[in-house]
């Protein structure tokens, strides 16, 4: 078995593989984020997808759970899958470790006129591409973001 110094501290026998998505949701030139009430750090939209689900109907039901807007799964376009633990995927949450997948979508939407935040958000927030808050941002978000910045030369 070949040996990574990276894991061998990071993984223990209930390390468990979780996939997620995440919506880049834009917005003439900014992009909404959630401010999660779990540890108080902005994130992009987005959760788990559910066993059974396809990850664009994850992607449409997770948006419309955490903040009112319905898409149109048709207009739903892959930006990038992220796993790798080097960006923190490697996530402790209810007494176990998780391997977070993340599949990014991203999504142009024309308004934001009836956005309503869930439960699990303190605030949503469209941040101007220029003013995204990197330094209260979750981890495993930093790459996504920070690749769209860089593809799109903002």
């Amino acid at each position: 078995m070949t040996k990574y110094p990276y894991f061998d501290n990071k993984f223990n026998h209930s390390t468990q593989l979780r996939l997620n998505v995440g919506i880049l949701l834009l917005i003439n030139s900014s992009i909404l984020l959630e401010l999660r009430s779990d540890n108080r750090q902005w994130g992009l939209v987005g959760g788990r997808v559910e066993i059974g689900e396809s990850p664009t109907v994850a992607a449409c039901r997770e948006t419309f759970e955490e903040t009112n807007i319905t898409l149109n799964i048709t207009q739903l376009k892959l930006f990038g899958i992220y796993g790798d633990v080097s960006d923190n995927r490697i996530v402790y949450y209810n007494d176990a470790n998780f391997h977070i997948i993340d599949i990014i979508y991203i999504y142009q939407l024309d308004s934001i006129l009836d956005i309503r935040k869930s439960k699990e958000s303190l605030e949503l927030h469209a941040f101007h591409y220029n003013s995204i808050p990197f330094s209260n941002l979750i981890r495993p978000a930093h790459r996504p973001l920070g690749d769209f910045l860089r593809i799109n030369k903002l």
